[in-house]
């Protein structure tokens, strides 16, 4: 369905349309032409998408056939709503290391006992020879940690019987949290088996786990508190904090301030690193920062990391830079434009009406945005928000994958290689149940900039929430959940019920993830 040269030209040029709803009429095109059905753009019929719209009106189905959908103009910016892009499956996007990639053609206990399905004896065996770049210990953690997750939300971490028919209520858990390896009977066959985590009363180490809350920090700096608990009551000889980051602030000052929390623990206690989205880049950044912490450190855990960056943030980053410029929308990059095009006919100015959007995606009320900027500001309270993000730019910055790629070039080998890193990740592939309305804008613009591979969680693309890179080799990269970007990680009311509504958390396991987590160390002896 290669594009004629006529429509390839009318694309480029950015024509306008004029009268009605061209874009009604290109997907009427493209339905009859091709029996696909174009989702009408979420800013609607402006800037490029109109010019695509008439382009395909104009054209016909000359301008749609002749060609295949894995022709990479079908999923370019400009062009991808009209449905034509050819997707990776979430499933393949999704993939996870398998027991051959870890073990391959092995009978060490170990790989023998994942084989078997032998719980017991595979967790004997992982902890007997425990490395974190053991592939095989990697497989076992992820599994294990999968396997603790259902096992907590059936058992209600402990609190009520098990259902008679295990396997099937696990079906059950894994489909819903899950859902890219609904078909994938292998990989979790350890979470159709219940077999309950180690007692955590023996636990009698000197253990720490530190969190490192997001971007945006809440207004009640109570963030981690139901996961805290939940720990807690599990490893009763861990200690917990949380880094009084604050919001829209260089990594390399949050490191500082990390440094100052685990300054009040037990300096004798070994550390554990939760970061959520910026959170994992102010954990990252504390590690090369401070070499007598990181010697500390035996375990990172990074949830919808920022530490690649977000193409949200290139966003942010390009609006606060061109706030002043009468030209704004031209110069963002192309997945941007049409958001802000949105925003130009919106309003006469489009800077603050992309203000606005920018305050809904973080979930800022506006009720609380004054107070929230003035206690952010230690210097002088900002009198708009806009001035507040400007004068915040180098946080902004930050996140930005320009940014991120830097820090990668430049301090990934500073990481060290003593720790185990698990990354958790999550995307909406159910948008009807889990895309709040006040994000649905940025969660089309990781569509349109992630390709063939739009997979994200609204604010950073599934790819960029993995580490890799120099520390690929200590990585457990956990498999793929569904839900939001804080969906895994806010307790129920942590934002306003219009920013995201409550059964949003409510059926989400965050507390028997971060617990599945330490049990999972506990049971190689990374927590002892």
């Amino acid at each position: 369905m290669r594009p004629t040269y006529a429509l390839l030209f009318s694309l480029i040029a950015g024509c306008a349309a004029t009268g009605g709803d061209v874009c009604e009429q290109a997907a009427e095109v493209i339905a009859e032409c091709t029996g696909e059905e174009a989702a009408a753009p979420i800013e609607g019929c402006v800037g490029e998408f109109r010019a695509t719209a008439e382009a395909v009106v104009a054209e016909g189905c000359g301008g749609l056939v002749g060609g295949g959908k894995a022709d990479g103009f079908w999923c370019r910016p400009a062009v991808r709503w009209v449905g034509l892009c050819d997707e990776v499956p979430l499933k393949e996007a999704a993939r996870m290391v398998s027991l051959d990639d870890a073990c391959g053609s092995s009978s060490d206990p170990l790989c023998s006992a994942l084989r078997d399905n032998d719980t017991i004896a595979a967790r004997d065996a992982a902890a007997a020879r425990y490395s974190p770049t053991d592939p095989a210990v990697r497989y076992f953690v992820r599994e294990r940690v999968v396997s603790l997750v259902v096992h907590n939300v059936l058992s209600d971490r402990g609190h009520r019987a098990l259902p008679a028919d295990y396997a099937g209520a696990a079906d059950g858990v894994l489909d819903e949290h899950f859902p890219a390896y609904a078909d994938d009977d292998e990989t979790f066959a350890m979470a159709r088996t219940p077999t309950p985590a180690l007692d955590g009363a023996s636990c009698s180490g000197k253990h720490a786990v530190v969190f490192f809350p997001g971007v945006v920090r809440l207004f009640d700096r109570a963030e981690f508190v139901e996961q805290s608990a939940a720990v807690l009551e599990t490893l009763p000889c861990v200690e917990t904090a949380v880094v009084q980051s604050g919001s829209f602030v260089d990594p390399s000052i949050n490191a500082e301030q990390a440094a100052a929390a685990i300054g009040e623990l037990d300096p004798s206690a070994t550390l554990h690193l939760v970061g959520y989205s910026q959170g994992s880049s102010n954990a990252l950044r504390t590690l090369v920062d401070f070499p007598e912490l990181a010697a500390r450190t035996a375990s990172v855990l990074t949830m919808n990391s920022a530490a690649r960056g977000s193409e949200v943030a290139d966003t942010f980053k390009s609006v606060i830079e061109l706030l002043d410029n009468g030209d704004l929308c031209a110069m963002l990059p192309d997945f941007a434009r049409p958001t802000c095009e949105f925003a130009a006919e919106s309003s006469p100015r489009p800077a603050g009406e992309m203000m606005n959007l920018i305050a809904a995606g973080l979930a800022i009320p506006v009720d609380q945005l004054e107070a929230w900027i003035e206690a952010e500001d230690a210097v002088a309270a900002a009198p708009t928000l806009a001035d507040f993000l400007v004068a915040h730019l180098p946080g902004i910055r930050s996140l930005t994958t320009e940014a991120a790629a830097q820090f990668w070039a430049d301090r990934g080998a500073d990481l060290p290689d003593h720790i185990l890193y698990t990354s958790f990740a999550s995307v909406i592939s159910q948008p009807d149940r889990n895309l709040p309305p006040s994000n649905a804008l940025f969660f089309h613009l990781l569509n349109r900039a992630g390709g063939n591979t739009p997979y994200n969680d609204m604010q950073v693309r599934l790819s960029n929430q993995r580490l890799r890179g120099p520390i690929a080799g200590n990585e457990v990269e956990l498999p793929v959940a569904e839900g939001n970007h804080w969906q895994w990680e806010l307790a129920t009311g942590a934002v306003p019920d219009n920013v995201m509504s409550t059964d949003m958390t409510d059926r989400v396991p965050h507390r028997e993830l971060l617990v599945a987590y330490v049990q999972a160390l506990f049971d190689v002896g990374v927590i002892d």
